[in-house]
C-alpha cells in the first residue's frame, strides 16, 4: 500500500511496507537544507516518490535503464530507488543516498533560477555535481602552490 508524509517543503511517497522510512526523511531533510542554503532561496513544494524496483523505475523513466540510474528529477518531482534497496537495485552503496538526493534536489533549485529551464545541460549537470560531492568540503587552499618567480 502506498503511503504519503507532508514534509512541509515536499510530499514522500513511499511503500508501508519501507522499514527505512525513517533514515529516508533524515537524508532528504538534510539535502533540501544543503541545497536550501547554497541557492539562499526556497523552492514550491515537490513531490519524492520512492522506488523499490527496477521494473517501477524503468516505467516512469519511460525505457530500460542501466544501473548506474539512481534517481531523476523531472516536473517538480524526484523518483529515487528507497534506501533499503539502493545497494541492491543501483551500482551504489545505501552512504550515496544522501549524495544522489542533494544532486536530485539540486536540479529543482536550479530550474527555478532558470525559470523551469534545465538548459544549459553543463551547467545545470555540473553544479548539481559539485554539490553532490562538496558536502565533503574541499580545501581548495591546500591545492594551491606559490611559484615565486625571479
Amino acid at each position: 500500500m502506498v503511503k504519503t508524509l507532508d514534509l512541509k517543503f515536499c510530499k514522500l511517497v513511499y511503500s508501508e511496507k519501507d522499514n527505512s522510512i525513517n533514515k529516508e526523511k533524515d537524508l532528504i531533510l538534510k539535502a533540501y537544507q544543503l541545497n536550501k542554503q547554497f541557492f539562499k532561496t526556497t523552492i514550491s513544494k515537490f513531490e519524492i516518490k520512492l522506488i523499490y524496483s527496477r521494473k517501477d523505475f524503468n516505467k516512469l523513466w519511460g525505457r530500460k535503464t542501466e544501473r548506474f540510474v539512481s534517481a531523476f528529477a523531472r516536473n517538480n518531482k524526484i523518483v529515487i530507488f528507497s534506501y533499503a534497496i539502493f545497494d541492491k537495485e543501483t551500482k551504489w552503496k545505501q552512504k550515496d543516498f544522501l549524495s544522489t538526493l542533494i544532486h536530485e534536489i539540486n536540479h529543482l533549485f536550479y530550474t527555478k533560477l532558470r525559470n523551469h529551464e534545465y538548459k544549459p545541460l553543463w551547467l545545470s549537470e555540473g553544479l548539481a555535481v559539485f554539490m553532490q560531492h562538496n558536502q565533503k568540503r574541499f580545501s581548495y587552499k591546500k591545492r594551491l602552490k606559490k611559484i615565486k618567480r625571479v
